[in-house]
């Protein structure tokens, strides 16, 4: 879908996992596990939007306010390996975001291009 003001179109399932993250149903793992599975494809089809970009980059720090509450809690086991999958799974994301070089030239604002490298490196 393509928002007609910024010109920046996203992928169909970051509004699935922006549901996932809001009604808590799943684990923060299984979520990550989601996100680096569509990532995957759309990076090695070099076809990753411009507004996807900007979009994961709130969805991802909503996904670490997620795992820090349900650790808190108690939730999803919380062990070292689990902690491990979960970082894992992120920053395999992270890193094909950051490496989408033709996604990254489709964000022609260089505010919103800035905004969101910054979140994704915080």
């Amino acid at each position: 879908m393509c928002d007609l003001e910024t010109n920046l179109c996203t992928a169909g399932w970051l509004d699935d996992v922006s549901d996932l993250i809001d009604n808590g149903e799943k684990t923060a793992l299984e979520i990550a596990e989601t996100i680096k599975t569509n990532l995957e494809e759309e990076v090695a089809a070099e076809a990753l939007a411009a507004g996807t970009i900007v979009q994961l980059a709130d969805i991802m720090a909503d996904l670490i306010d997620l795992r820090d509450n349900q650790t808190a809690m108690g939730i999803g086991g919380g062990g070292q390996e689990e902690a491990v999958e979960f970082a894992e799974a992120v920053l395999t994301s992270v890193a094909g975001v950051l490496a989408a070089y033709e996604g990254w030239r489709g964000i022609f604002n260089l505010d919103t291009r800035y905004q969101a490298a910054s979140a994704y490196l915080r």
